[in-house]
């Protein structure tokens, strides 16, 4: 068995690929990575309307980085949304991980900048990278 040490650092977005599926729907992978060049990958199978598009990338964020927890964590979204705001257009989010007998909500948000899944993938980073900057257990 490997000796794992604490991560202090935070988790990159490196990689992300929407393509078409059955009708109406999309698969979505996403790529997350260490400053080292470890990388997770996660998927995601939905909608493929805007909105699908914008929450299945959320989810293989997810995926990704509870894969880069060692599955210890479980995070869930409690919800995506684009909006505009003083002329630029944003993904908000909140991921919920359960903590204790409550849960714990993380919001993020990033700028669209022209790709709407991409702001999804960097609004759960968002939410989530300051987890692995703390001292919150999770090893590398």
């Amino acid at each position: 068995m490997t000796t794992r040490t604490p991560r202090h650092d935070r988790i990159t977005f490196e990689k992300l690929r929407v393509e078409p599926a059955d009708k109406n729907e999309c698969v979505v992978l996403v790529m997350l990575g260490w400053p080292d060049g470890e990388v997770f990958f996660g998927t995601c199978r939905g909608g493929g309307s805007d909105a699908g598009q914008l929450s299945c990338s959320a989810t293989a964020a997810v995926t990704a980085l509870e894969a880069a927890a060692d599955h210890r964590v479980a995070f869930s979204l409690k919800w995506v949304t684009e909006v505009s705001e003083m002329n630029a257009v944003m993904v908000h989010l909140t991921a919920v991980l359960p903590e204790g007998g409550g849960r714990l909500e993380l919001s993020g948000s990033s700028l669209v900048d022209g790709q709407p899944p991409n702001a999804a993938v960097k609004a759960v980073l968002s939410a989530t990278n300051r987890l692995f900057e703390t001292d919150f257990s999770f090893t590398h």
